[in-house]
């Protein structure tokens, strides 16, 4: 699988230290490195193919010092798709109304049939990227349905709703940021982690330091702005539990066994 860091917080901060420790793990998790620095709508995406342990580029840039308000990182363990730059995340996409969208997964999606409709107009072959691509024509629906841009409180709903019809049946934890609003789900236990820092919130798969962690939420959504926990969804009531089985399956169909 894979693993994901995000810090939001009111106040710039220093997070190389941690991005370090969580880089660290591509020893295991080592298809690819991503990381998006985030500030309102703009966003700096960093990302290679490559594992983060391995990458020159990557260890010159925690040499300097990374101070962010909102950021985003991922370390890939590729279980659909090839080990390519298309396959590596974030994923970033565009809705007709010009907000930018940018998705950090990691889980297994081993059933949603409206995803299948992106396998033709993806770049890469992940079924992370046709994840994003579902969220925003979604999005852009809802945009057209009611004549104009949506607001912060309406996304939520939207992608609460999104959360919920990927949840039933597969590992759906991600990281989602929409110029504004950063949304953070998990359905499996013990696969996210939350830190309370003073001003805002760190996440990541593993615990990064000494201090306490706890376990995320499961089958809940949360939306986060500027340190602040702005939205929570309700309980869908189901959380992935891994099964050898399926995953064997899902392995062989995209080896092409």
């Amino acid at each position: 699988m894979c693993q994901l860091f995000a810090v939001n917080t009111a106040d710039n901060i220093i997070v190389n230290d941690y991005l370090k420790t969580f880089f660290s793990h591509s020893d295991i998790h080592k298809n690819g490195w991503g990381m998006a620095a985030l500030e309102g709508e703009s966003f700096s995406l960093e990302k290679e193919p490559v594992r983060a342990l391995d990458s020159a580029y990557l260890a010159e840039r925690l040499r300097e010092s990374i101070e962010v308000r909102c950021l985003m990182a991922h370390i890939r363990w590729a279980t659909i798709g090839a080990v390519s730059y298309s396959n590596t995340h974030p994923f970033v996409g565009r809705d007709v109304s010009g907000r930018q969208w940018i998705l950090m997964h990691n889980g297994t999606i081993f059933s949603f049939a409206p995803c299948n409709d992106y396998v033709h107009r993806q770049k890469g072959t992940t079924d992370s990227e046709r994840i994003l691509l579902y969220i925003i024509d979604v999005i852009n629906e809802e945009i057209r349905r009611r004549g104009r841009d949506l607001s912060g409180a309406e996304r939520c709903q939207i992608i609460e709703r999104v959360a919920g019809s990927l949840t039933f049946g597969n590992k759906l934890n991600f990281l989602l940021y929409d110029g504004e609003l950063l949304y953070v789900h998990s359905n499996e236990e013990n696969t996210l982690l939350r830190k309370t820092l003073p001003g805002g919130v760190m996440i990541s798969t593993e615990a990064l330091d000494d201090d306490h962690w706890e376990q995320f939420p499961l089958s809940t959504l949360f939306v986060y702005t500027m340190g602040r926990e702005v939205y929570r969804g309700e309980d869908y009531g189901f959380a992935y539990v891994f099964d050898k089985k399926k995953m064997d399956q899902i392995y062989m169909a995209y080896a092409g066994l």
